[in-house]
């Protein structure tokens, strides 16, 4: 598959958004990381993921790195003060405990 154009990313992007606006919002956890190390994560109210990742792009929230999430369960919220601002690991570890990678949490589902 080739990569799409600016044109067709916008489109695409646009879409996704439209997509989500018609779901209810919900918490979600963003996580960066690059091939090396953590970089930061987020905890977002939103409609997706998108959307989620829009709102941290317009607060000029980006570590950089892969971005990935999760929706968070609503027992799992954590306070506000946590909310729609960049996360460090020990800030994650005090809020839920020991952090696992993405992927770790992705194959439990």
């Amino acid at each position: 598959m080739s990569p799409l154009t600016d044109e067709q990313f916008i489109a695409r992007l646009e879409e996704l958004v439209r997509e989500e606006s018609d779901k209810p919002k919900q918490f979600w956890y963003l996580s960066f990381a690059d091939d090396d190390q953590f970089l930061g994560g987020a905890i977002v109210y939103a409609p997706g993921f998108v959307t989620a990742r829009a709102y941290l792009s317009a607060w000029g929230i980006n570590p950089g790195g892969e971005c990935r999430g999760l929706p968070i369960p609503p027992d799992h919220v954590p306070p506000k003060a946590f909310h729609s601002r960049l996360l460090t690991l020990e800030e994650l570890t005090s809020i839920w405990g020991e952090m696992k990678k993405l992927s770790e949490l992705e194959e439990g589902r």
